[in-house]
């Protein structure tokens, strides 16, 4: 799933909706255990962006984020 890169919103924002959206709707189950490189691979971006999405989800308390670039959702 590409993110659309003609809208105006800067990537990580595209990225950061994608990824609650698909948490909204149960399309990644809490409990699983994702690595930023799959993630990165699933949009069709670099790390870098995921990365930013990432943590402003676990700040809003959606995901943790564990060392080896792991990301548990909660």
């Amino acid at each position: 799933m590409p993110i659309d890169n003609a809208k105006n919103e800067k990537l990580p924002i595209q990225v950061y909706k994608k990824i609650k959206d698909k948490l909204l709707y149960l399309e990644i189950l809490p409990g699983t255990t994702l690595q930023e490189r799959d993630v990165a691979n699933m949009f069709s971006v670099s790390r870098t962006p995921i990365r930013e999405a990432v943590q402003k989800l676990a700040i809003e308390g959606w995901v943790e984020i564990n060392s080896r670039k792991s990301i548990v959702v909660k």
